[in-house]
């Protein structure tokens, strides 16, 4: 089956390619998935854990390739039923992507606040303690860094792009790659997208110097950043080169990749009829609409430690989650369907709301597809929506302050003439 699964992953991608092109949510969506999928292709997983033994990793089930079998079906019937007008237009140009700069300068000062702020905040060792004020700031503010970065890229202002780009790699090397990722996921397309005004582009120029370049950091950042976080935080280099050694190379792709962790929620969901109720999963999902849902008792999380209870033993990290598993434990193969559907027509919104809009939302939604395209690939769909809580929360932060200066700039100009 795996093989059957790979061959209509390409004819997918050779159909978004035709119709849709490179440069496009879509397509970062495909490789969300396709990345996702390659335990499947290789037939080979690993389990979350693995006590004394060598044989850690294991073949996936016919009932568990299944879904994603299931998964790239919907998305290949979507993409050759979808409209691609829209793409084939091309009516954006460099006027549409003009947005206020007011936001980009309010989301840099913002920025640079936050760094400092998080940087005392490190070194009083406050975060230990868990102060519930400090874990919200950071938790707003790395999203202003994310929304100040990729409208930077648009407004093709250096100083901020610079600074933000250091303040990301700064947070992935602190442990937190995920951020780094989404970013650069959204902020990619959109950049190829200014490059050539279309979401058509040769896969050729995949290769070019700085597209090529950029892949090829976001993919090392992801696979290694945590080997190079650990060799920062011990002064020890040998952490991270080791491991470009044969042995200890394939020892760590087989065991570290997250992909391979990752698929083991839908064999575990499956082996283990992890079951969620409807009414769980509608507050899980509709705690989200609160603005602090654990101080209303309400959980937005509780697919991940539904998964983590039902472990042998105890983990409270380093399982993540799965969109699609968190499907199947909801509505089984159903559940896989219409996750599916939600996940590729989100997309395609994605796409049509930034080819035809203009404004500050524009970015907030490059974003969204950067999220969606990969971090819904590794957790479940309650805690991607509690990322969308916080996204909406830092882009009203900088929307607001950034009205309130345009107001004080019209106030003075007013005064001035």
């Amino acid at each position: 089956m795996n093989i059957l699964i790979f061959i209509i992953s390409i004819l997918t991608f050779i159909v978004i390619c035709k119709r849709f092109g490179l440069a496009s949510f879509v397509a970062a969506g495909y490789a969300g998935l396709f990345i996702y999928s390659i335990p499947v292709f290789i037939n080979k997983a690993r389990y979350f854990y693995y006590l004394n033994s060598e044989f850690h990793l294991y073949s996936p089930s016919f009932e568990a390739m299944l879904v994603y079998l299931l998964v790239w079906v919907v998305f290949l019937c979507l993409v050759l039923l979808k409209s691609n007008n829209l793409y084939k237009v091309n009516s954006f140009n460099q006027s549409t992507y003009l947005l206020s700069k007011i936001f980009l300068y309010v989301g840099f000062i913002l920025s640079i606040s936050i760094y400092i702020y998080s940087t005392f905040v490190h070194s009083q060792q406050v975060l230990v303690e868990g102060t519930q004020m400090s874990t919200i700031i950071l938790l707003i503010g790395r999203w202003i860094y994310a929304l100040t970065f990729i409208s930077s890229i648009i407004h093709k202002s250096f100083i901020p792009f610079i600074v933000l780009f250091y303040f990301l790699i700064d947070w992935a090397l602190g442990g937190d790659r995920t951020l780094f990722g989404i970013v650069m996921m959204s902020s990619i397309v959109v950049a190829i997208q200014l490059k050539y005004n279309s979401t058509y582009v040769p896969f050729k120029y995949l290769f070019k110097m700085k597209i090529f370049s950029a892949l090829f950091l976001v993919i090392f950042i992801i696979i290694f950043g945590k080997s190079i976080f650990v060799s920062i935080d011990t002064e020890n280099w040998s952490v991270f080169f080791n491991l470009f050694s044969e042995n200890n190379l394939v020892d760590f792709l087989s065991t570290s990749f997250e992909p391979m962790i990752i698929f083991n929620h839908i064999q575990h969901v499956i082996d283990r009829s992890v079951e969620m109720s409807l009414i769980d999963f509608m507050v899980s999902i509709l705690s989200n609409l609160l603005i602090f849902p654990s101080a209303f008792g309400l959980n937005s999380n509780f697919y991940s430690q539904m998964l983590i209870s039902s472990l042998e033993i105890e983990m409270s990290y380093g399982v993540a989650g799965n969109y699609w598993a968190h499907a199947y434990s909801v509505l089984g193969y159903i559940g896989i369907f219409i996750f599916a559907l939600i996940y590729v027509n989100f997309l395609f919104f994605c796409d049509n709301f930034f080819l035809k809009k203009r404004g500050a939302a524009r970015v907030l939604i490059a974003l969204f597809g950067g999220l969606v395209s990969l971090y819904a690939h590794r957790n479940g769909f309650d805690n991607l929506l509690s990322f969308v809580r916080q996204i909406l929360l830092a882009y009203f932060l900088i929307v607001s302050l950034s009205f309130f200066v345009k107001i004080i700039i019209a106030f003075f100009k007013k005064k001035i003439f």
